[in-house]
């Protein structure tokens, strides 16, 4: 029985030592060092942890370590025996392949959201140890919302696509960019916030999509890079508008404008807009419409074809759009455009939520018809010569008597009165309109061209510019287009009339001469003083003067 008791007494004893060996807590843990101290999360790195009784194993007996290095967790970590503790001078150190599966002791390492660059490390018996800032992680962030997108081609100048956002298990601090497929820099993108935004109004039929590559960068300037996709969706809406003239269509006088918009500027307009764009053209049937600059503005048309001198009491910078004494050519006209002078027009519009663009040329003008021929500047001086429009003031100043019979501004009157000896001269338009409307059977003898004050007179396109702005770009595009195209065949035709005009007016037995250089000299110096005048006065009227002369 003794014997029994002592064998029972002896088996208690090692079960209890046993037990007592594998689950009895380790001294506190100190972590001293770690090397390397800096490395990639994403895999590849060996990382030892050195200090004091970082775990303290028994042959034969096994326990578990969780160890976190970048804040994220190498789970399933078994340290089994002596074996794997390998001894330093400092005590014992543990191997850890960061991103590396190795069974039984490590696993692989997702990368959290966030994370720190503490090293921790957990014992058995539930005391954590620290060792801070002991591992610098280096990983390159990770964009999280690369794919496809949509944009609106209607969309607006501003309009925000996405926010691009990275993931960086080292940093918060991050920096974006496009770095390719940004064509016309149509895009913008927040270097801070990453938020994408349209720079550009886009053109479906030019670039239907876009592939932008963008890149997130860290503190560590390491970066990663994915591609964003972009689809442009095309707007099928029909637009049915309507436009104003100012040419009387029953009126000989006018009839190559009118045939012109009706044959050329309202088919390209539904030709170049697959049918996008629909004019319908109203035009008066035997008086001047004058009212086609507030009749855009306020959208009571969507558009008008008209003259900018009309609006001249509005702001005198209208003519230059027109036509100036001493002025610019067709030629000269068109390269101010192109270069400066579009966009003063469109500053000097804006306010009244319009834009324009030239669409067309009445051709170039004549001096007048006169009883007699000026030879001389000194014949200027007490002159009766009806003329109106800016060229009137620049000839008043020079001496010229304007007269001022409200009856003298239809043909009739005036065709009178140069008969009847009441005026001596009259300036009406060009060859062709001077031809149809009899001037050269007026008695006068002397018909001077080409024209001192209108060397050509561009016509012009209103449009109301909030309408404009809805448009797509493409069919933006196609009204300065079909403007262009409209000019070109409104002057080739008005060059032909104007040449069959003044063959008639030749063989009809007028003398037809260009004023002499000393005249033309004369009211070329008063011309320009007057619009220095007017620019001194007026510092809106000045720039447009500075950037239009330049092209004389």
């Amino acid at each position: 029985m003794k014997h029994y008791l002592s064998i029972s007494l002896l088996l208690a004893t090692l079960f209890i030592l046993v037990s007592c060996s594998s689950t009895t807590p380790v001294d506190i843990t100190t972590l001293s060092s770690i090397s390397p101290t800096q490395g990639s999360n994403s895999g590849g790195v060996n990382v030892t942890l050195t200090g004091e009784n970082i775990f303290d194993a028994t042959e034969g007996y096994d326990q578990s370590l969780d160890i976190k290095v970048c804040g994220a967790s190498l789970t399933d970590i078994v340290v089994t025996g002596t074996e794997e503790l390998v001894k330093s001078s400092s005590g014992k150190d543990v191997k850890v392949t960061l991103g590396t599966t190795v069974t039984g002791k490590t696993a692989i390492v997702q990368n959290p959201a966030t994370a720190t660059s503490d090293v921790v490390l957990t014992r058995p018996d539930g005391e954590s140890v620290t060792l801070n800032a002991a591992f610098d992680c280096l990983d390159a962030p990770v964009l999280d919302n690369s794919g496809n997108y949509s944009i609106e081609e209607l969309a607006q100048e501003n309009a925000i696509i996405t926010t691009v956002q990275a993931t960086d298990i080292d940093s918060s601090n991050l920096t974006y960019e496009i770095i390719g497929g940004n064509d016309n820099d149509t895009f913008s993108l927040d270097s801070t916030t990453g938020q994408l935004s349209l720079a550009k109004r886009i053109n479906h039929d030019v670039t239907p999509s876009f592939e932008l590559l963008i890149k997130a960068t860290d503190e560590d300037s390491l970066s990663g890079n994915d591609t964003l996709k972009i689809n442009v969706v095309r707007d099928t809406t029909v637009y049915n508008w309507r436009l104003t003239s100012s040419w009387p269509s029953q009126s000989s006088l006018y009839e190559p404008i009118h045939t012109i918009l009706l044959n050329t500027l309202k088919p390209q307009f539904s030709a170049q807009s697959s049918n996008q764009l629909n004019i319908t053209i109203t035009a008066p049937t035997t008086s001047f419409n004058s009212s086609v600059f507030d009749d855009v503005s306020d959208a009571t048309f969507d558009m008008g074809h008209t003259a900018t001198s009309l609006y001249r009491y509005k702001n005198p910078a209208h003519d230059f759009f027109t036509s100036q004494p001493s002025g610019l050519s067709e030629e000269q006209h068109d390269a101010w455009l192109k270069a400066e002078g579009q966009a003063l027009w469109n500053e000097l519009n804006a306010p009244d939520n319009i834009i324009a663009f030239k669409a067309g040329t009445s051709g170039d003008k004549s001096v007048g018809w006169f009883r007699e021929a000026i030879t001389t500047p000194e014949q200027l001086e007490g002159l009766r010569w009806r003329m109106a429009g800016i060229a009137s003031s620049v000839a008043s100043s020079a001496g010229v008597y304007i007269p001022e019979n409200t009856e003298l501004v239809e043909i009739s009157p005036l065709y009178s009165a140069l008969q009847d000896d009441k005026i001596d001269a009259v300036k009406w338009s060009g060859a062709y309109a001077d031809w149809q409307n009899n001037l050269h059977l007026s008695g006068a003898v002397y018909y001077p061209s080409p024209d001192w004050g209108q060397k050509n007179a561009a016509l012009s396109l209103y449009v109301n510019l909030d309408k404009y702005n809805a448009l797509p770009l493409r069919l933006q595009n196609v009204i300065q287009s079909v403007s262009d195209n409209t000019s070109v065949t409104m002057s080739n035709r008005y060059k032909s009339l104007n040449a069959q005009g003044l063959t008639n007016i030749i063989n009809s037995g007028v003398t037809v001469l260009a004023f002499p250089q000393s005249v033309r000299d004369t009211l070329a110096i008063y011309s320009e003083a007057f619009q220095n005048n007017r620019a001194a006065n007026d510092p809106f009227y000045k720039k447009v003067y500075d950037s239009w002369k330049k092209f004389k």
